[in-house]
């Protein structure tokens, strides 16, 4: 029995035996795993001290989860579920759990079976900046049933303490402004006197006409006797980077130091896709500013019918296997589209990856789309030069290759095969990505397995030591 299996019994043993004891009678529960809507949101306040605040809020439909007669004289019939965050280092050592219990209830067997009624809840800790992997299990525990959402490689950011910062944004179906303390408290999904009904991860219906956004923001210059002001710059990008909707700059008295953002958008218009929510935070009194977006995506209604497209016979989406383009996809998908394909069934992620690269064609109008055939170059590149031994293709899951597949193809590319001191490296730079980075690869045993040491793209692993190597030997680009 792992280390997993063992905390997880230790966890639901109690709650199970204290459920148990109430069941009168249990209708038939549902079948299959549990579908789940998640994402990860992180809140970096400077006030929490060096760990940050990380949110992982979702949402399941009430008729997947088995209801049972709680009392028969007053017909209540109720179920009850249990949600438990597990959190792992990137080599997949247990470091964190955090978990939530909740009951449901439902009028009668045909209420319970609705389809139309979602729950939402959350789990949140306190981590310390840096890479993570995770996922969110969720039991229904009268019939045992569970579901899983997977996190792959998500970054906890650091807190930044002497400059304005804002925190992830929260997409959300409701944002209801709480007043009462006492009522407040008792509410699962309130937050800083705000009961927030999420959209974990941005899917809204083209019937939705309201988006919902909750964010915070840090390091605010405050002086109680000035009245000053800070504004928020609201602008909505189609998938392709073209500017959407513009709502222009509000402006909004500083409350203090750190100010709670909470406001509504009208998508109505927008129509069905792919969009990117950005928003930029000034602080006219210094100059600073800070942004952050993410991405939402409008599903058409019911009877729409896409299109025809017509696929060249050359498209290698027609030939590669469901694990080939799963690999690919990989480092190419955003967090939160790498977590809703995770989560499909097998046609499905084949459908999501055709319209993902669909999507991603520059060239929409001609047969061809150059981003795809790019990505497969780059795929093959990575298996044919990258491989872990002679003849494995397996070249995209190592460190090179995942660089090679996320930011493409370097614009320079330097090596020392045979150092005086030390292991062989590799330096690869891009001049276009974050205003110019480098990437550090060194084969620490002599084998040809070329681990990344040293980056200082935003997200990636730095080292100090190799920092100082690169600007005393002049190894950076300008």
């Amino acid at each position: 029995m792992n280390m997993r299996d063992n905390h997880r019994i230790i966890s639901m043993t109690s709650i199970i035996m204290l459920t148990m004891c109430f069941w009168a009678s249990a209708q038939m529960p549902p079948q299959g795993p549990i579908s789940i809507q998640s994402s990860i949101l992180t809140f970096p306040n400077p006030k929490n001290g060096p760990e940050v605040y990380v949110e992982f809020p979702f949402a399941i439909n009430r008729n997947q989860f088995s209801f049972v007669l709680y009392d028969s004289v007053g017909a209540i019939y109720e179920g009850w579920i249990f949600a438990e965050v597990l959190i792992y280092d990137t080599l997949g050592n247990h470091l964190d759990s955090a978990s939530s219990y909740f009951g449901i209830k439902a009028k009668d067997p045909d209420d319970a079976q609705r389809t139309d009624i979602r729950l939402f809840d959350k789990v949140y800790m306190m981590l310390l900046p840096g890479i993570y992997t995770g996922e969110l299990n969720i039991m229904d525990v009268a019939s045992k049933r569970e579901g899983s959402f997977l996190f792959e490689r998500f970054q906890v950011p650091p807190i930044i303490a002497d400059s304005l910062s804002l925190s992830d944004l929260e997409l959300a179906y409701d944002i209801e402004l709480i007043e009462d303390t006492v009522r407040a408290s008792h509410l699962r999904l309130c937050k800083n006197g705000r009961n927030i009904i999420p959209n974990p991860m941005g899917l809204f219906s083209q019937s939705d006409t309201m988006l919902s956004i909750y964010a915070e923001l840090y390091n605010l210059s405050y002086d109680s006797g000035n009245g000053d002001n800070f504004s928020l710059d609201y602008k909505v990008y189609q998938d392709n980077g073209a500017l959407r909707l513009d709502l222009g700059e509000t402006s909004i008295p500083k409350p203090g130091r750190t100010s709670i953002i909470s406001s509504s958008l009208k998508i109505g218009d927008l129509g069905p896709g792919r969009y990117i929510l950005k928003l930029t935070a000034t602080d006219p009194k210094t100059g600073k500013t800070d942004a952050s977006a993410r991405q939402f995506i409008i599903i058409p209604a019911s009877g729409f019918k896409p299109s025809t497209v017509t696929v060249s016979k050359s498209n290698p989406l027609d030939t590669a296997s469901l694990t080939t383009k799963s690999n690919i996809v990989r480092y190419l998908m955003t967090a939160q589209e790498l977590a809703l394909f995770n989560n499909l069934n097998d046609s499905g992620k084949v459908r999501f990856v055709r319209q993902f690269f669909k999507d991603k064609d520059p060239t929409s109008a001609t047969e061809a789309n150059e981003y795809l055939e790019d990505a497969f170059r780059r795929y093959s590149y990575a298996n044919e030069h990258f491989p872990s031994l002679p003849g494995l293709n397996d070249g995209w899951r190592s460190d090179r290759g995942r660089v090679l597949l996320q930011y493409g193809q370097w614009d320079e590319r330097d090596e020392e095969t045979s150092p005086a001191y030390g292991s062989p490296w590799e330096r690869w730079y891009y001049h276009s990505i974050q205003g110019g980075v480098l990437f550090i690869f060194v084969d620490k045993e002599g084998l040809g397995n070329f681990k990344l040491v040293h980056s200082t793209a935003n997200g990636e692993v730095f080292n100090s030591e190799w920092n100082q190597k690169v600007q005393d030997e002049n190894l950076q680009t300008y």
